[in-house]
């Protein structure tokens, strides 16, 4: 739940630090003064919280290490509050992060979409029908309505995707193996309980 909060609710300004992104390096753990055991913090991933251990001065290139334990938990436990700026509204919000669809007819026409990889908005030849609403008739249309999109990071992008509960969940297989996950409601701004795929589970891996 931390790791949805910090990902999907903090203040723009606010950035996941190395501290707190670094996978943990064991070998601080290891014995390299001698026995001169200390007590330092570092920030679990898969649980999301911060864990004691003993350090004896080893070294390495991992940030992830804390003096104390109120250190980590200020850093990187505690969320943030919301991610400010001006986003589309709800009925376009999913608009810009459609994938690109040419349509299904054979005529030729400009047209513009936003990429979401490259989170700029380009151009694609719209065949005439069908496709789905990223598509825009000029480049200025495209940028305005999806700028905001722009200054996101790829994991921010997926807190404004919409909920995917997956393709199993009527097959009993699939249920036997389902579990509770986080998902972030910009709707309500709360975090919902649901068994879905396209989920934000508790670790910040696109941050490493």
């Amino acid at each position: 739940l931390e790791s949805c909060q910090w990902i999907c609710e903090r203040r723009r300004n606010e950035r996941v630090p190395a501290s707190c992104s670094d996978a943990f390096d064991e070998k601080y753990k290891d014995s390299c003064r001698g026995g001169e055991w200390t007590q330092k913090v570092y920030f679990d991933h898969d649980s999301g919280r911060c864990t004691q251990f003993w350090w004896d001065g080893c070294t390495s290139t991992s940030q992830n290490i804390f003096n104390d334990m109120t250190t980590c938990q200020g850093v990187c436990e505690l969320p943030g509050t919301e991610i400010t700026g001006q986003l589309p509204d709800p009925e376009t919000k999913y608009r810009c992060l459609q994938p690109a669809e040419v349509g299904s007819c054979k005529e030729t026409y400009p047209a513009y979409h936003f990429d979401r990889l490259t989170k700029s908005c380009r151009p694609f030849s719209y065949s005439g029908c069908g496709g789905n609403d990223n598509r825009f008739l000029t480049l200025t249309q495209c940028q305005g309505l999806c700028e905001p999109f722009m200054h996101l990071t790829d994991t921010e992008l997926d807190c404004h995707m919409p909920l995917d509960q997956g393709h199993g969940v009527n097959d009993q297989k699939c249920l036997e193996n389902a579990g509770f996950r986080f998902y972030f409601d910009r709707n309500r701004a709360v975090r919902k309980n649901d068994i879905n795929k396209t989920d934000l589970q508790t670790k910040l891996a696109a941050h490493r």
